[in-house]
């Protein structure tokens, strides 16, 4: 099973992707060559990155909330990031 730092890195890379997308976006805006469907397929890109991007951040945080760690005590206790 993955570990919360694997759910973490997949959710950062998704992020930036989104990120790239969203930036793609505003360049294609400021173009006065842009055509609409070039435009819309770019909305549609982004849109699906932020989809990838909220799925991965919910498994992360399921990831954290549902992580344990014993204590020195011997006591199970929620891992804290």
């Amino acid at each position: 099973m993955d570990n919360a730092e694997e759910f973490r890195q997949r959710r950062d890379q998704a992020l930036n992707a989104w990120r790239r997308e969203v930036q793609r976006l505003g360049e294609l805006r400021k173009s006065p060559r842009a055509l609409l469907a070039d435009l819309e397929n770019q909305k549609k890109a982004v849109g699906e990155a932020r989809e990838l991007y909220d799925s991965l951040n919910d498994a992360y945080l399921n990831r954290i909330h549902n992580s344990k760690v014993v204590t020195p005590e011997g006591k199970t206790d929620h891992l804290v990031h």
